[in-house]
């Protein structure tokens, strides 16, 4: 069930509100009951696909909350496993994607 919850997040990502969907993930995965093989397998490929992208990088409103999202996520499951999804968009030919993508 908790699965379930975690994925509906995302579907809500062309919402008015994708820094409070951000917000409320980042709180769930610094809960101390949610462990690292749950987010691992649930919310970071899910993540990754909604929110990890230019529109929402370099939308100036989101951006500080998605950066401090993965930042949490990593904590959680490892710096390894975000450089893993996000070592292709270091290589953007936008230069504000990029230097998103070295967190900010």
């Amino acid at each position: 069930m908790i699965g379930r919850v975690d994925q509906t997040f995302f579907v809500y990502k062309l919402s008015s509100s994708p820094k409070i969907v951000l917000k409320v993930v980042k709180q769930c995965v610094g809960t101390d009951g949610v462990e690292m093989p749950h987010v691992k397998t649930v919310i970071l490929g899910e993540f990754f696909k909604a929110y990890w992208n230019r529109g929402m990088a370099l939308n100036r409103r989101n951006y500080k909350q998605l950066v401090q999202t993965t930042v949490e996520i990593a904590q959680k499951v490892g710096g390894s496993e975000i450089i893993n999804n996000i070592v292709e968009d270091l290589r953007d030919e936008n230069e504000s994607y990029r230097n998103v993508n070295k967190f900010g």
